[in-house]
């Protein structure tokens, strides 16, 4: 009788070994139709010490508050695929309007209870524990959202007490779209905003590919300037401990 042909393969078990993790593991949950946040974020954290884990809530492609809201209701499901039984060291929720049309309380509580010992938080709050860091009291503030959803935003800023000297809105309301807007509009939105006596200019939205521009943005309008994804980038730095300093992407982060 022959022998099969793996009778005669060499089959051996080796003994493995193991290392304790040394890096902060970041978890991140994006909207679904978000083309933009995971690299920029990404872009940021590209540090040995940092390990950015990404998880995706099911979301709308048309941006109002009410589809907006209804996005928190997939955090658990998200936070389900995000290396269960692991340990994050910070979790972030990746929605600057998402976060203020379910209510910032009501997300970080979520996170708090799904993620327990991970240190949570959003674009938003991200932002304003940046505006405190470089010490802004006034603010303008650009958004690409339709009306309601930028007058929202503003309001929220309003509501911790920043004093909104100009804001102005592109009025975009597809996600898929936000992220198709082109640098140089931004541009010339953000030097519509630079002439006035503002501490700095706060440019929202996690969806906008603007990361890469922000020190060549800073030069034209002489202010720091403040996005959704740098500054949930710089904050989850700051959470997990890291103290580090990151060139070409603004003030924020070299400072």
């Amino acid at each position: 009788m022959k022998s099969s042909k793996d009778d005669s393969l060499d089959c051996r078990l080796l003994p493995a070994s193991f290392e304790d993790r040394t890096c902060v593991d970041i978890g991140l949950l994006a909207l679904a139709t978000d083309h933009a946040i995971e690299s920029e974020v990404r872009r940021v954290l590209s540090s040995d010490e940092v390990c950015l884990h990404v998880s995706r809530l099911a979301s709308s492609n048309t941006v109002n508050m009410q589809n907006l809201a209804g996005i928190a209701e997939g955090i658990e499901a998200a936070c389900s695929l995000l290396l269960p039984q692991t340990s994050l060291s910070v979790i972030a929720y990746g929605c600057t309007s998402g976060t203020v049309a379910a209510g910032e309380a009501r997300i970080l509580e979520t996170l708090k209870q799904l993620r327990p010992g991970c240190r949570p938080t959003t674009p938003i709050t991200a932002a304003r524990a940046a505006f405190e860091a470089l010490e802004v009291s006034k603010l303008a503030v650009l958004t690409p959202y339709p009306r309601e959803v930028h007058l929202a935003v503003v309001n929220n800023l309003k509501g911790h007490r920043l004093n909104i000297v100009q804001s102005a809105y592109l009025g975009v309301s597809e996600d898929l779209r936000i992220t198709e807007i082109s640098s140089g509009c931004l541009e010339a939105a953000i030097d519509e905003l630079s002439n006035d006596d503002s501490d700095a200019i706060f440019v929202s939205c996690t969806a906008l590919r603007v990361v890469a521009n922000i020190a060549q943005l800073e030069r034209r309008s002489g202010k720091p300037i403040v996005t959704s994804n740098q500054a949930l980038a710089w904050h989850c730095l700051r959470l997990g401990g890291l103290d580090v300093k990151v060139q070409g992407y603004g003030r924020l982060l070299e400072a």
